[in-house]
């Protein structure tokens, strides 16, 4: 083995393990939810995102939005999670403040961007 690759190597094994840990599912990653609302015959001023631990437990993020004019059918959060199964609740409020609960559920794999289909 040359002298020049003996310097390099341990500095190259590091690096390479430093990129594995960094996109292994031990860290969370950093993910773009895709949230589809369904069309509503009334006009939605305000969505508030809940994203729950496995299991339903521990709230992981909550996020509240506001809309002058029509609220679009899709809202996009990034958010920074492991691998694995999500419980998303949202909740539409139109102007008369009459609420509707919607539930979803985020499966994260690989992928960065990860849809959810409110009903």
């Amino acid at each position: 083995m040359s002298r020049k690759l003996a310097v390099r190597l341990p500095l190259l094994v590091a690096m390479a393990l430093g990129v594995w840990l960094w996109r292994s599912n031990l860290f969370p990653q950093p993910r773009e939810l895709i949230l589809l609302l369904p069309a509503s015959g009334a006009r939605v001023t305000q969505v508030e995102v809940q994203l729950y631990a496995e299991g339903g437990g521990e709230l992981l993020a909550r996020e509240e939005r506001t809309f002058e004019g029509e609220a679009p059918s899709v809202l996009r959060l990034e958010i920074p999670l492991r691998r694995g199964r999500y419980p998303c609740r949202a909740f539409l409020r139109d102007a008369s403040g009459a609420e509707r609960a919607l539930r979803g559920t985020a499966d994260v794999g690989d992928e960065r961007a990860v849809e959810i289909e409110l009903r």
